[in-house]
């Protein structure tokens, strides 16, 4: 069985190197927004979200940007998206503490509807 969760991309090469095939799978499944997002997005600190889903590796992505702390800027959670069958499924809930470990007290640009709705149930 292959390892499920979110996985940050600097720290499992593997999946770094077979970025282009997951992401051609994702996009051949015509689910708006995926390549746009992906590819638009300006990548800093990738995670990206396998899940056990029998049509899917690939189900989200989410970036931070590092802050600076000569500026006084946290860190940023700049997108997160996830395929509609891995919503609502508790893996932003699940990642939030290392999340917040690793970045301390970082802001979520701009939370979309969706967004803003998670953030309301993840307990911190």
């Amino acid at each position: 069985m292959a390892q499920v969760g979110w996985f940050r991309m600097i720290e499992w090469p593997e999946l770094a190197a077979r970025l282009p095939a997951l992401v051609s799978s994702a996009v051949n499944d015509r689910s708006t927004g995926w390549k746009r997002a992906f590819i638009e997005s300006n990548l800093h600190d990738v995670w990206l979200l396998v899940t056990e889903s029998p049509e899917y590796a690939l189900d989200g992505f989410a970036n931070f940007r590092p802050g600076s702390a000569a500026l006084g800027r946290p860190p940023e959670l700049t997108h997160v998206w996830m395929r509609r069958s891995a919503r609502r499924q508790g893996h932003l809930r699940a990642i939030w503490p290392t999340w917040r470990e690793l970045y301390g007290d970082f802001r979520v640009s701009a939370p979309n509807e969706a967004m803003s709705a998670a953030l309301e149930h993840i307990d911190e």
